[in-house]
This record gives C-alpha cells, structure tokens and sequence, in this order.
C-alpha cells in the first residue's frame, strides 16, 4: 500500500522503480554541473541596467488599422451605440466630478475612482 501514492490531479501515481543510472544519464548530469560552473554571478545592479536598457530598446510592433462600422452594423445600430457611448462617458466624467469636489482628488485619481464604482456596480 505504500507503493501507491494518490495524486490529486492526475489520479493515482505508481512509484517509480529504483534503477541504475545509464551511461547517458551521468554524462549528462556531467555536462550540466560543467556548464553551472562557467555562469558567473553578476550584480544587482549590472542585471536591473540590463534589463532597462532592453526594455527601452524593444518597441512595440502595433500596426495601426481602423475598422469599419458599415461592415458590421446598419446606420441606425451606429447612432444608437454612439449615443449609448457619449451617455456613458457623461456619466462617468460627472461621477469622477463629484469624486475630485467631494474627496479632494486629481483628475486622474477622480476618474478611477468613478470607473472603479461602476465597475462594483454593473461587473461585479
């Protein structure tokens, strides 16, 4: 029974028999201990200018494309989107108003307060 270990994911699990290692098996193990032993340790400092440099090298490769309404929906579904659209923007910049005038907020900060409220209130 002790050979037996149950494995939540995948069920129960056999133990795996002890064998002897291969000749393979320990040139590999060779050739990775070789290769831990030629990587040097390099410095906070150096990998954090590293990766800044990379960052700042990479980027992005967005190609810019407008997609055409008329394809999708009909000149009455456009208007009635738009109008949806502007209704809510209303809403929104009127409660980040009340969140700046009521809480002291920047503009920024009285925006993600409004869109985290509606957020709680509608996709929540």
């Amino acid at each position: 029974m002790s050979e037996i270990r149950i494995n939540q994911f995948n069920g129960i699990q056999p133990q795996k028999a002890d064998r002897a290692k291969t000749k393979q098996e320990e040139k590999t193990e060779q050739n990775i201990a070789k290769k831990e032993a030629r990587v040097s340790q390099k410095e906070a400092k150096e990998v954090l200018n590293f990766m800044a440099q990379s960052a700042a090298l990479n980027e992005s490769q967005v190609k810019k494309r407008e997609i055409n309404p008329e394809k999708y929906v009909d000149a009455q579904s456009q208007e009635r989107i738009a109008k949806m659209m502007k209704a809510f923007d209303d809403t929104i910049l009127k409660s980040a108003e009340v969140a700046i005038k009521e809480l002291g907020l920047s503009e920024a900060a009285g925006r993600d307060v409004a869109i985290m409220a509606f957020n709680q209130r509608f996709l929540v």
